[in-house]
C-alpha cells in the first residue's frame, strides 16, 4: 500500500507539475504577446514619425521650390520692367539682353 500511495502522489506531483508548466506558458505567451504589441506598436510610432518627417521635408522642399521658382519670376520681372524703363527698350529688347529662352518669354509678357 505505501508503494501505491507513493505512486499516487509522484502522478499528483507530476500532473500538478504539468498543469503549473502550463500555465506557465500561457502566462508567457501572453506577456510576450503583449510586449511584443508594445513593441510593435513603438515601432509603428516610430516609423510613421519617420515617414512624417520625410514627408515633410518633401513638401517643405516642394514649398521651397516654389518660392523661390516665383521670387526669381518676380525679380526677372523687376529686372525687365527697369531695363524697359531705364534704356527705354521694348519688353522683347530687354529679354533678349537678359538672355530669357524664347518659350519664357510669352509668360512674361503676360505678367508685364
Amino acid at each position: 500500500m505505501c508503494d501505491a500511495l507513493r505512486n499516487l502522489m509522484k502522478e499528483e506531483i507530476a500532473e500538478e507539475k504539468d498543469r503549473a508548466r502550463k500555465e506557465g506558458l500561457e502566462e508567457g505567451r501572453t506577456e510576450g504577446r503583449e510586449k511584443g504589441l508594445e513593441e510593435g506598436r513603438a515601432e509603428g510610432r516610430e516609423e510613421g514619425r519617420e515617414e512624417g518627417r520625410k514627408e515633410g521635408r518633401e513638401e517643405g522642399r516642394k514649398e521651397g521650390r516654389e518660392e523661390g521658382r516665383k521670387e526669381g519670376q518676380e525679380t526677372l520681372l523687376e529686372a525687365i520692367k527697369n531695363l524697359m524703363a531705364n534704356m527705354k527698350w521694348s519688353a522683347e529688347q530687354a529679354m533678349a539682353a537678359m538672355d530669357i529662352p524664347a518659350e519664357k518669354r510669352t509668360f512674361y509678357k503676360a505678367k508685364l
